[in-house]
This record gives C-alpha cells, structure tokens and sequence, in this order.
C-alpha cells in the first residue's frame, strides 16, 4: 500500500503514537524525578507526581557538580567539533580542487582507514594519552579526535 492511498489523518495519527512512544521514558523519568521518595517507591508506580517536588534537583545540584559535568561535555564537544570541520575541511579541499601524485590511493588510504573500527584503536589512543601524562585533562580529551575520524591514530 502506497503512501498515496492513506488519508494523512492515519498518517498523522501513526506519527503521533510513535513520538508518545519514543518520548513516553523521558517524560515519565521527569514526572519521577518530582516525586517524593516514598512516592516513587509505590508499585505498581504512578505516572504522575501527586505534589510537584523540585527539592530532589536541589539536593542533586548540591551533592554532585552537574553544572561543572554540563560545561566539561560543552567545551570538549565544541572543541572536537570546531577542529574536526577545520581539518576535515582542508582534506575535502585538498582531494577536491588540488592535483598531486598519488592523490588517488591516497584517497583511498583515507576511505580503508575509515572503516577500521574504534575499538581498534581505542587502546593505543589510550596509551598514547597515557604516556604524554594527559590522563584527566582537556587536551587528552580533545586532542585524539581533532582529526577526521580516520585519521585518529595516534
């Protein structure tokens, strides 16, 4: 049956249970999350809070440093992502518009590396990291995967 034959009110119907299905574990984690602790231990569980209580975000900011957590993920990832389109960029430049010998399977070399998985590689990064006494800090973070993907060995 082709999408030509169905009423887009079926279409619209379908779309909208699959979103309530795909969404329906992050709203009940929230309407958790504002419920007393006892509430949240009943079974069979509630779906919703009977009183909103935001006191369990409160104790969550003060026990553990999400905020510090959040702007950690914030600078690496804008920082891998800023150096992977710069160096993505000039390689793209490079095999698209300059003619030089060995372009060809030197393309290639860079395709067959991209298929080599992580895991391949993860361990050697890790002990390269290591090495450089750059465990636990940003530029061990960051510096691995500045490259393109397949340019990751370090």
């Amino acid at each position: 049956m082709s999408m030509r034959l169905l009423p887009k009110s079926f279409i619209y119907i379908a779309l909208l249970i699959g979103s309530l299905v795909v969404a329906f574990p992050l709203l009940y984690t929230l309407s958790t999350s504002m419920m007393s602790e006892a509430e949240s231990a009943v079974y069979p569980p509630p779906l919703l809070p009977e009183a909103v209580n935001l006191s369990n975000f409160i104790k969550v900011i003060d026990t553990i440093p999400v905020i510090r957590f959040i702007a950690n993920s914030l600078i690496v990832s804008c920082a891998i992502m800023a150096g992977q389109i710069v160096t993505a960029s000039l390689a793209a430049y490079a095999f698209a518009f300059l003619r030089f010998p060995g372009k060809t399977m030197l393309f290639g070399l860079f395709l067959a590396t991209m298929m080599v998985p992580w895991e391949v590689i993860m361990i050697p990064n890790y002990l390269t990291v290591k090495s450089l006494n750059w465990l636990d800090t940003y530029q061990g973070l960051i510096i691995p995967f500045l490259l393109p993907p397949s340019e990751l060995f370090c």
